[in-house]
């Protein structure tokens, strides 16, 4: 088989990751928060009041995966679960101040990290990524700004 027959650009999306990942976890190492921690406390931030289960269908894991690192993050008291008065059955999840000015730390690391990252591409470059991302994530042309993690 030649080699341009190979499925070279998932390799390097996958291999991308691999370093976006690392790089986020050495960030956040000073404020001693993993990567998962930090997309879960930045998406009750986002969608505040959010439901465990609503946590893991965003992140496509499973609502044991989403409780157990919610209840690391109620152990920090980074998070608290209320009842919805609307629904006395569902908890739903907000930052505490604790939480919240945890999660104003990792951002400033998370930017920080993420400007070294991307410092080797141009501006042009960068646009042309993030335009590129956003039409593999939304093919249909939906707007992200509408509520998608």
């Amino acid at each position: 088989m030649p080699d341009q027959d190979l499925p070279h650009a998932f390799y390097r999306v996958l291999r991308l990751h691999q370093l976006v990942g690392a790089s986020l976890e050495a960030a956040l190492e000073s404020v001693a928060m993993t990567a998962h921690q930090y997309t879960v406390l930045s998406l009750i931030r986002m969608h505040s009041p959010v439901s465990s289960a609503e946590i893991a269908r965003k992140l496509g894991i499973t609502a044991q995966s989403a409780g157990e690192t919610i209840k690391s993050l109620e152990a920090r008291e980074l998070v608290k679960r209320t009842l919805l008065p609307e629904n006395r059955r569902t908890h739903a999840l907000g930052l505490t101040p604790q939480g919240r000015r945890a999660l104003t730390r990792a951002d400033k690391l998370v930017l920080a990290a993420e400007v070294r990252f991307f410092a080797r591409l141009s501006d042009a470059e960068r646009k042309a990524f993030d335009g590129a991302i956003q039409r593999l994530r939304h093919p249909d042309g939906a707007n992200p700004a509408q509520g998608t993690a």
